[in-house]
């Protein structure tokens, strides 16, 4: 029925019915380290498209409880191409959609439920999905802010006062150890740990930045 392909990974064709109108396929998600970002899911040459009243649902989750709608297939759009979310929003209407499958409960492992749906469902669920992402790209833009304005103010505090001139001008320079972003960025996380409720800790771009356990380094020039 489907097809599912992400960048340097095989393409997988394996879905299983579960159901009288869903689909299921497990695959695994971490190889080398590297974790599923996008994916390209489409139907198979010659598989018969519901009609106009219906579409294919796509629904991703990652411990098979938090399911997340992402896109839907139709017989004017049978391929998608879908970027896979940091977080999963466990209050979502769809948890019970593909309840009751025998999963494999191995980790790193990358899940994707398709469900034959009304049209008028696929519309509210698209709906959603759109408010969800305008407020996500808000709350990055807001985080990005204060990223910044952190790191602003961490490097303000390594100015030297020097003398520009015989009479005595002062002036202010950046004297910056090699290993600022790697300091800077610790101390920045650790400031967002110890502080639960700051507003940008729930972030999904904060906790990436908290789960990859990133690294900034810079390079001393000789």
């Amino acid at each position: 029925m489907f097809g599912l392909v992400s960048p340097g990974r095989p393409c997988y064709a394996n879905f299983n019915q579960v159901g009288e109108n869903r689909w299921f396929i497990q695959i695994p998600d971490k190889v080398n380290g590297q974790s599923i970002s996008e994916l390209t899911i489409f139907a198979l040459p010659n598989v018969g498209m519901p009609p106009l009243s219906h579409g294919f649902t796509i629904y991703i989750s990652k411990d098979s409880n938090n399911w997340e709608f992402l896109d839907f297939l139709t017989i004017d759009k049978p391929s998608t191409h879908i970027h896979v979310p940091l977080s999963f929003d466990s209050s979502s209407s769809v948890q019970s959609a593909f309840q009751g499958i025998n999963y494999n409960n191995n980790v790193d492992q990358l899940f994707v439920g398709i469900s034959l749906e009304p049209i008028d469902t696929i519309n509210n669920l698209t709906c959603n999905a759109v408010g969800k992402q305008q407020m996500e790209q808000s709350q990055v833009q807001q985080l990005v802010k204060a990223i910044a304005n952190d790191l602003f103010n961490f490097m303000s505090s390594f100015t030297k006062p020097y003398q520009v001139n015989e009479s005595g001008t002062m002036r202010e320079m950046l004297v910056l150890p090699t290993n600022i972003l790697d300091t800077w960025l610790q101390k920045f996380l650790n400031k967002l740990r110890l502080n639960p409720h700051c507003k940008y800790y729930e972030t999904n771009i904060f906790q990436h930045l908290i789960n990859s356990n990133c690294s900034l380094q810079t390079t001393k020039l000789m």
